[in-house]
């Protein structure tokens, strides 16, 4: 489902002659997808019998992976507010 959905919006993207959003509504989506296959990944990995119990780490990684989802949605829907805060970076003086 999410590859037939990238394959749609790389079309669209290539076809709007990569106005922004397509750009970052696909990269979103390729986001997803990778998060996706590696939770899919991990889970299969956690439930193998056999591995020693320090490298089960399932819930940290899960958690890891909400917050970057989180930030990067963040980013996508408000940019004008990591802009101010760049521009906020930018008014400082150089250190010389």
């Amino acid at each position: 489902m999410f590859l037939i959905l990238q394959a749609i919006l790389g079309y669209v993207t290539v076809d709007l002659d990569n106005a922004p959003w397509t750009v970052s509504l696909h990269l979103f989506m390729a986001l997803i997808f990778t998060i996706t296959l590696i939770t899919i990944g991990f889970v299969w990995w956690q439930e193998q019998s056999g591995l020693p119990h320090h490298i089960k780490l399932l819930e940290v990684i899960l958690e890891l992976v909400r917050l970057t989802l989180v930030k990067l949605a963040l980013a996508i829907s408000a940019p004008d507010r990591f802009a101010s805060v760049k521009s906020a970076f930018r008014r400082t003086a150089p250190v010389r």
